[in-house]
Protein backbone atom coordinates (compact mmCIF):
# COMPACT_ATOMS: atom_id res chain seq x y z
CA UNK A 1 0.00 0.00 0.00
CA UNK A 2 1.07 3.92 -0.52
CA UNK A 3 2.58 5.84 1.65
CA UNK A 4 -0.42 8.36 1.38
CA UNK A 5 1.29 11.05 3.28
CA UNK A 6 3.60 10.98 1.14
CA UNK A 7 2.64 10.04 -2.42
CA UNK A 8 1.58 12.50 -5.21
CA UNK A 9 -2.31 13.29 -4.67
CA UNK A 10 -4.85 11.21 -6.38
CA UNK A 11 -8.33 11.88 -6.75
CA UNK A 12 -11.18 9.44 -6.25
CA UNK A 13 -12.76 7.83 -9.31
CA UNK A 14 -15.46 11.11 -9.23
CA UNK A 15 -12.93 13.98 -9.17
CA UNK A 16 -13.10 14.54 -5.84
CA UNK A 17 -9.69 15.69 -4.12
CA UNK A 18 -9.56 12.68 -1.76
CA UNK A 19 -5.32 13.37 -0.45
CA UNK A 20 -4.82 13.40 3.56
CA UNK A 21 -3.51 17.44 3.01
CA UNK A 22 -7.07 18.23 1.12
CA UNK A 23 -9.01 16.76 4.43
CA UNK A 24 -6.54 18.09 7.47
CA UNK A 25 -6.29 21.82 5.96
CA UNK A 26 -9.28 22.26 7.25
CA UNK A 27 -9.29 20.73 10.45
CA UNK A 28 -9.27 21.57 14.16
CA UNK A 29 -5.93 20.55 14.18
CA UNK A 30 -4.16 22.31 11.08
CA UNK A 31 -6.28 25.47 12.66
CA UNK A 32 -4.77 24.94 16.36
CA UNK A 33 -2.86 28.09 16.44
CA UNK A 34 -4.78 30.25 13.41
CA UNK A 35 -7.93 29.87 15.12
CA UNK A 36 -9.35 33.56 16.14
CA UNK A 37 -11.12 31.80 19.02
CA UNK A 38 -7.69 30.42 20.50
CA UNK A 39 -5.70 33.56 19.72
CA UNK A 40 -8.28 35.75 21.61
CA UNK A 41 -8.21 33.35 24.44
CA UNK A 42 -4.71 33.80 24.89
CA UNK A 43 -4.64 37.26 24.62
CA UNK A 44 -6.85 37.74 27.20
CA UNK A 45 -4.78 35.42 29.65
CA UNK A 46 -1.61 37.79 28.77
CA UNK A 47 -3.55 41.01 29.70
CA UNK A 48 -4.99 39.41 33.10
CA UNK A 49 -1.73 38.50 34.00
CA UNK A 50 1.16 40.32 32.50
CA UNK A 51 3.80 39.60 34.71
CA UNK A 52 3.10 35.85 33.29
CA UNK A 53 2.78 36.58 29.54
CA UNK A 54 5.36 34.67 28.34
CA UNK A 55 5.05 31.84 30.75
CA UNK A 56 1.34 31.97 29.35
CA UNK A 57 1.86 32.02 25.76
CA UNK A 58 4.88 29.73 26.12
CA UNK A 59 2.30 27.26 27.59
CA UNK A 60 -0.05 27.45 25.49
CA UNK A 61 1.85 26.71 21.91
CA UNK A 62 2.75 23.84 23.58
CA UNK A 63 -0.15 22.16 22.59
CA UNK A 64 -0.87 24.88 19.81
CA UNK A 65 2.16 24.79 18.07
CA UNK A 66 3.80 21.82 19.12
CA UNK A 67 6.11 21.97 16.06
CA UNK A 68 7.52 25.05 15.96
CA UNK A 69 7.56 25.21 19.89
CA UNK A 70 9.53 22.07 20.35
CA UNK A 71 12.17 23.17 17.44
CA UNK A 72 12.65 26.23 18.83
CA UNK A 73 13.36 24.77 22.73
CA UNK A 74 15.85 22.27 21.26
CA UNK A 75 17.97 24.56 19.42
CA UNK A 76 17.32 27.83 21.32
CA UNK A 77 16.46 29.75 18.20
CA UNK A 78 13.24 31.59 18.66
CA UNK A 79 13.24 31.99 22.38
CA UNK A 80 12.62 35.14 24.28
CA UNK A 81 13.83 35.48 27.48
CA UNK A 82 12.31 38.17 29.88
CA UNK A 83 10.66 38.71 33.49
CA UNK A 84 7.38 37.16 32.02
CA UNK A 85 8.82 34.20 30.67
CA UNK A 86 10.43 32.28 33.95
CA UNK A 87 11.65 29.38 32.57
CA UNK A 88 15.68 28.64 32.20
CA UNK A 89 16.35 29.39 28.56
CA UNK A 90 13.34 31.57 27.56
CA UNK A 91 10.25 31.04 26.17
CA UNK A 92 8.38 30.66 22.51
CA UNK A 93 6.45 33.83 22.04
CA UNK A 94 2.93 34.20 20.24
CA UNK A 95 4.45 37.16 17.72
CA UNK A 96 7.34 34.38 16.69
CA UNK A 97 4.86 32.00 15.90
CA UNK A 98 2.87 34.23 13.88
CA UNK A 99 5.90 34.35 12.10
CA UNK A 100 6.92 31.03 11.72
CA UNK A 101 5.79 28.61 9.00
CA UNK A 102 5.63 25.62 11.06
CA UNK A 103 3.68 27.68 14.11
CA UNK A 104 0.92 28.60 11.22
CA UNK A 105 0.65 24.82 10.39
CA UNK A 106 -0.62 24.11 13.65
CA UNK A 107 -0.66 20.63 14.20
CA UNK A 108 0.72 18.29 11.17
CA UNK A 109 0.10 15.01 10.48
CA UNK A 110 3.71 14.24 11.48
CA UNK A 111 3.16 15.48 14.65
CA UNK A 112 1.15 12.37 15.78
CA UNK A 113 1.89 9.80 12.83
CA UNK A 114 5.99 9.52 13.66
CA UNK A 115 5.48 7.82 16.90
CA UNK A 116 7.33 4.09 16.58
CA UNK A 117 6.40 1.07 18.33
CA UNK A 118 9.36 1.83 20.02
CA UNK A 119 7.97 4.87 21.31
CA UNK A 120 4.20 3.81 22.59
CA UNK A 121 2.59 0.70 24.43
CA UNK A 122 -0.34 -1.09 25.63
CA UNK A 123 0.28 0.59 28.87
CA UNK A 124 0.64 4.19 27.60
CA UNK A 125 -1.98 6.85 27.81
CA UNK A 126 -2.88 10.49 26.68
CA UNK A 127 -0.20 11.83 28.92
CA UNK A 128 2.43 9.57 27.89
CA UNK A 129 1.46 10.28 24.51
CA UNK A 130 2.21 13.93 25.56
CA UNK A 131 4.83 13.59 27.59
CA UNK A 132 6.66 12.44 23.90
CA UNK A 133 5.69 15.15 21.68
CA UNK A 134 7.41 17.83 24.24
CA UNK A 135 9.98 15.10 25.56
CA UNK A 136 12.64 17.50 23.89
CA UNK A 137 11.94 20.63 25.46
CA UNK A 138 13.66 22.02 27.99
CA UNK A 139 10.59 23.16 30.38
CA UNK A 140 7.76 20.74 31.88
CA UNK A 141 3.98 21.94 32.40
CA UNK A 142 2.94 22.48 35.88
CA UNK A 143 -0.23 20.45 36.95
CA UNK A 144 -3.22 20.72 34.77
CA UNK A 145 -6.14 22.33 37.39
CA UNK A 146 -8.88 25.00 37.30
CA UNK A 147 -8.01 28.29 38.09
CA UNK A 148 -10.48 29.84 40.49
CA UNK A 149 -11.19 33.26 40.42
CA UNK A 150 -10.92 36.45 37.85
CA UNK A 151 -9.42 40.04 38.61
CA UNK A 152 -12.22 41.88 39.99
CA UNK A 153 -14.50 42.83 37.30
CA UNK A 154 -13.41 40.89 34.61
CA UNK A 155 -15.68 38.00 34.60
CA UNK A 156 -18.82 40.03 33.86
CA UNK A 157 -16.98 41.17 30.42
CA UNK A 158 -16.01 37.92 29.38
CA UNK A 159 -18.53 36.09 26.85
CA UNK A 160 -16.74 33.10 26.18
CA UNK A 161 -15.03 30.28 27.81
CA UNK A 162 -11.70 30.75 29.03
CA UNK A 163 -9.12 28.66 28.61
CA UNK A 164 -7.91 28.11 32.41
CA UNK A 165 -5.49 25.08 31.89
CA UNK A 166 -3.11 27.13 35.10
CA UNK A 167 -3.72 28.41 38.20
CA UNK A 168 -1.66 31.58 36.88
CA UNK A 169 -1.81 33.57 40.58
CA UNK A 170 -0.97 30.18 42.56
CA UNK A 171 1.88 28.17 41.36
CA UNK A 172 1.10 24.74 40.94
CA UNK A 173 2.85 24.32 44.90
CA UNK A 174 -0.18 25.90 45.89
CA UNK A 175 -1.81 22.76 45.57
CA UNK A 176 -1.76 19.57 48.00
CA UNK A 177 -0.19 17.09 45.73
CA UNK A 178 0.51 14.64 47.58
CA UNK A 179 -2.52 14.52 50.22
CA UNK A 180 -3.56 11.10 48.63
CA UNK A 181 0.10 9.31 48.78
CA UNK A 182 1.25 10.93 52.17
CA UNK A 183 0.40 8.30 54.59
CA UNK A 184 2.07 5.48 52.01
CA UNK A 185 4.92 7.67 50.61
CA UNK A 186 7.64 5.64 52.86
CA UNK A 187 6.32 2.56 51.73
CA UNK A 188 8.57 2.60 48.62
CA UNK A 189 11.72 1.22 49.36
CA UNK A 190 13.32 2.45 46.29
CA UNK A 191 11.84 6.13 47.75
CA UNK A 192 13.77 5.17 51.22
CA UNK A 193 17.12 3.66 49.81
CA UNK A 194 17.43 6.82 47.56
CA UNK A 195 17.08 9.23 50.16
CA UNK A 196 19.19 7.00 52.50
CA UNK A 197 21.76 7.14 49.82
CA UNK A 198 21.53 11.20 49.51
CA UNK A 199 21.57 11.10 53.60
CA UNK A 200 24.54 9.32 53.59
CA UNK A 201 26.34 11.94 50.46
CA UNK A 202 25.90 14.73 52.70
CA UNK A 203 27.78 13.37 55.90
CA UNK A 204 30.55 12.51 53.59
CA UNK A 205 30.75 16.22 52.22
CA UNK A 206 29.18 17.94 55.17
CA UNK A 207 31.06 18.04 58.88
CA UNK A 208 27.67 17.94 61.05
CA UNK A 209 27.91 19.70 64.72
CA UNK A 210 25.67 18.80 67.31
CA UNK A 211 25.20 22.78 68.04
CA UNK A 212 23.85 23.41 64.28
CA UNK A 213 20.42 24.24 63.34
CA UNK A 214 19.54 23.20 60.13
CA UNK A 215 16.82 24.13 57.50
CA UNK A 216 15.01 20.99 55.54
CA UNK A 217 13.48 22.76 52.31
CA UNK A 218 10.81 20.29 50.98
CA UNK A 219 10.69 17.84 54.04
CA UNK A 220 7.74 15.81 53.19
CA UNK A 221 7.72 13.03 55.98
CA UNK A 222 11.06 13.50 57.10
CA UNK A 223 12.98 11.09 55.37
CA UNK A 224 16.32 12.89 55.14
CA UNK A 225 16.20 14.83 58.14
CA UNK A 226 15.26 11.53 60.15
CA UNK A 227 18.72 10.24 59.37
CA UNK A 228 20.53 13.85 59.73
CA UNK A 229 18.87 14.55 63.11
CA UNK A 230 21.54 12.52 65.42
CA UNK A 231 24.26 14.74 63.77
CA UNK A 232 22.74 18.57 64.87
CA UNK A 233 20.96 19.61 67.59
CA UNK A 234 17.98 21.16 65.68
CA UNK A 235 16.20 21.01 62.22
CA UNK A 236 13.47 23.05 61.01
CA UNK A 237 11.19 21.07 58.37
CA UNK A 238 9.32 23.17 55.25
CA UNK A 239 6.92 21.98 53.39
CA UNK A 240 4.02 23.19 51.44
CA UNK A 241 1.97 19.57 51.84
CA UNK A 242 -0.29 19.77 54.99
CA UNK A 243 -0.77 15.80 54.54
CA UNK A 244 3.41 15.42 54.27
CA UNK A 245 3.89 17.84 57.23
CA UNK A 246 1.38 15.67 59.30
CA UNK A 247 2.87 12.03 58.96
CA UNK A 248 6.37 14.14 59.87
CA UNK A 249 4.67 15.29 63.64
CA UNK A 250 3.67 11.85 64.21
CA UNK A 251 7.85 11.19 64.51
CA UNK A 252 8.41 14.20 66.24
CA UNK A 253 8.65 12.90 69.84
CA UNK A 254 10.84 9.32 68.34
CA UNK A 255 13.55 11.95 66.78
CA UNK A 256 17.15 12.55 67.82
CA UNK A 257 17.22 16.62 67.59
CA UNK A 258 14.77 19.27 68.26
CA UNK A 259 12.27 19.91 65.19
CA UNK A 260 10.14 22.87 64.43
CA UNK A 261 8.21 22.07 61.55
CA UNK A 262 6.93 25.16 59.33
CA UNK A 263 3.91 24.71 56.36
CA UNK A 264 4.73 27.55 53.94
CA UNK A 265 6.05 28.24 50.19
CA UNK A 266 9.59 29.38 50.59
CA UNK A 267 8.68 30.75 46.77
CA UNK A 268 6.43 33.32 48.18
CA UNK A 269 7.33 33.50 51.88
CA UNK A 270 10.08 33.39 53.76
CA UNK A 271 11.90 32.10 57.55
CA UNK A 272 13.18 34.60 59.79
CA UNK A 273 15.50 32.18 61.55
CA UNK A 274 18.84 32.20 59.79
CA UNK A 275 20.57 28.66 59.56
CA UNK A 276 23.98 26.82 59.62
CA UNK A 277 22.45 24.53 56.65
CA UNK A 278 20.84 23.97 54.03
CA UNK A 279 19.48 20.67 53.30
CA UNK A 280 16.72 19.00 50.09
CA UNK A 281 15.90 16.27 48.80
CA UNK A 282 14.34 15.79 45.35
CA UNK A 283 12.13 19.34 45.93
CA UNK A 284 14.12 21.89 43.67
CA UNK A 285 12.34 20.55 40.26
CA UNK A 286 8.91 21.22 41.99
CA UNK A 287 9.97 25.01 42.25
CA UNK A 288 9.47 27.12 39.10
CA UNK A 289 12.14 29.77 39.70
CA UNK A 290 15.18 27.83 40.75
CA UNK A 291 17.94 30.98 40.41
CA UNK A 292 16.10 33.10 43.06
CA UNK A 293 15.38 29.83 45.07
CA UNK A 294 19.15 29.94 44.95
CA UNK A 295 19.28 33.60 46.23
CA UNK A 296 16.63 32.83 48.90
CA UNK A 297 19.19 30.36 49.96
CA UNK A 298 21.99 32.44 50.57
CA UNK A 299 19.86 34.95 52.40
CA UNK A 300 18.93 32.43 54.97
CA UNK A 301 22.38 30.69 55.16
CA UNK A 302 24.50 31.98 57.85
CA UNK A 303 28.29 33.31 56.87
CA UNK A 304 29.87 29.84 56.75
CA UNK A 305 26.89 27.68 56.26
CA UNK A 306 26.25 25.13 53.83
CA UNK A 307 23.71 24.06 51.56
CA UNK A 308 23.66 20.40 50.16
CA UNK A 309 20.79 19.99 47.51
CA UNK A 310 19.88 16.55 45.99
CA UNK A 311 17.67 16.18 42.72
CA UNK A 312 17.75 14.16 39.44
CA UNK A 313 19.36 14.86 36.87
CA UNK A 314 18.17 15.78 33.00
CA UNK A 315 15.84 13.47 32.40
CA UNK A 316 13.29 12.52 29.08
CA UNK A 317 9.95 13.76 31.61
CA UNK A 318 9.09 9.79 31.90
CA UNK A 319 10.39 10.11 35.45
CA UNK A 320 7.27 11.53 36.58
CA UNK A 321 4.13 9.07 36.12
CA UNK A 322 1.21 11.55 37.71
CA UNK A 323 1.03 15.30 38.17
CA UNK A 324 3.30 16.40 41.44
CA UNK A 325 3.70 19.90 40.38
CA UNK A 326 6.38 19.42 38.72
CA UNK A 327 8.66 22.22 36.70
CA UNK A 328 11.47 20.52 35.53
CA UNK A 329 12.42 17.57 34.09
CA UNK A 330 15.90 17.15 36.20
CA UNK A 331 18.87 19.72 35.96
CA UNK A 332 22.10 19.83 33.96
CA UNK A 333 24.94 20.15 36.39
CA UNK A 334 26.26 22.57 34.66
CA UNK A 335 23.17 24.69 35.19
CA UNK A 336 22.31 23.97 38.80
CA UNK A 337 25.90 25.27 39.68
CA UNK A 338 25.61 28.40 37.77
CA UNK A 339 22.74 29.14 39.74
CA UNK A 340 23.96 28.60 43.06
CA UNK A 341 27.07 30.11 41.88
CA UNK A 342 25.13 33.51 40.82
CA UNK A 343 22.97 33.73 43.90
CA UNK A 344 26.46 34.15 45.98
CA UNK A 345 27.59 30.56 46.92
CA UNK A 346 31.15 29.48 47.21
CA UNK A 347 33.32 26.21 46.83
CA UNK A 348 30.24 24.73 44.67
CA UNK A 349 30.54 21.22 44.25
CA UNK A 350 28.30 18.33 42.38
CA UNK A 351 28.82 14.56 42.74
CA UNK A 352 26.53 11.63 42.34
CA UNK A 353 24.13 10.69 45.25
CA UNK A 354 22.28 7.94 44.15
CA UNK A 355 20.43 6.47 40.67
CA UNK A 356 17.03 5.58 40.83
CA UNK A 357 16.34 2.58 38.57
CA UNK A 358 12.36 1.58 36.95
CA UNK A 359 10.92 0.05 34.46
CA UNK A 360 11.38 3.30 32.42
CA UNK A 361 14.89 3.35 32.98
CA UNK A 362 17.79 4.67 35.45
CA UNK A 363 17.31 7.87 37.01
CA UNK A 364 20.61 9.99 38.58
CA UNK A 365 20.77 11.98 41.21
CA UNK A 366 22.95 14.82 42.31
CA UNK A 367 24.01 16.52 45.32
CA UNK A 368 25.10 19.93 45.18
CA UNK A 369 26.96 21.14 47.78
CA UNK A 370 28.20 25.25 48.72
CA UNK A 371 28.93 27.20 51.04
CA UNK A 372 28.50 30.96 51.78
CA UNK A 373 31.33 33.02 52.37
CA UNK A 374 32.20 33.85 55.90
Amino acid sequence: MPDLLVSPNQPSPDGEDISPFFDWKSSVMANAFTDPYFRATMKHETEAFPHLAGFIEDTCLTCHTPMARAHAHQTGVSLEKDASCGHDKGCYRADQAMADPHAREGISCTACHQITDSQWSPRSTIRTFVRHLLRQSTVSIPGLQSSGGLPAGTRQKQKYWRLQVFRLTEVSMSKDYFAHKAHTYEQNPDRVDNVSNIANAILGKVKLEPSMHLLDFGSGTGLLLERIAHHVGKITAVDISPSMNRQLLEKQGSLACELEVQELDLEKQTVEHRFDGIISSMTMHHVRDVDAMFCRFHEMVKPGGFIAIADLDKEDGSFHTEDTGVFHFGFDREDIVSAATQAGFENVEVVSASTIKRETGDYPVFLLVAWRHV
